[in-house]
């Protein structure tokens, strides 16, 4: 039952919003220099390209696999047998249509000079923030979609 609430907990803490995670990723990186030394430069900001993802796998063959994408944390699943391809693309071209979606809105936000003006200087940043957070899950969502 702790587990539950301090998983729950930490969820809610830390992966929720991007800002959060990122304080999360710095913290990290801060203890992994404590502890085993300095942290490479080119690896202290993650990259979730089909590029690196390529690097990663080797030689396999990345359009055989697909990516869950969770704001934007990306996990590889092989497809090879498992999963009918034209409803995974559907699939993932309604998320992509969602987010674009929102993308849209949070435009019509943030143009709307009465909102920018007298909404909190807070509430302006994470909307900012949120709309960032969207676009890279979209970027991910179009690598999947040229992926299949």
């Amino acid at each position: 039952m702790i587990g539950v609430g301090y998983t729950t907990w930490f969820g809610g803490r830390y992966l929720l919003k991007a800002k959060n995670r990122r304080q999360l990723w710095d913290n990290a990186i801060g203890f992994w220099d404590e502890v085993v030394g300095t942290f490479a430069k080119e690896s202290a900001e993650p990259e979730l390209s089909a590029s690196s993802t390529s690097e990663f796998l080797g030689e396999q063959d990345t359009r055989q696999m697909f990516a869950g994408v969770f704001g934007t944390v990306q996990v590889l699943i092989p497809l090879t047998g498992l999963v009918d391809v034209d409803a995974l693309r559907q699939k993932i071209e309604k998320s992509l249509a969602k987010v674009e979606g929102e993308i849209k809105s949070i435009n019509g936000r943030l143009g709307n000079k009465g909102f920018v003006e007298k909404a909190p200087e807070r509430v302006v940043q994470e909307t900012r923030d949120s709309l960032v957070e969207a676009e890279t899950q979209a970027k991910l969502l179009r690598e999947r979609l040229a992926m299949l």
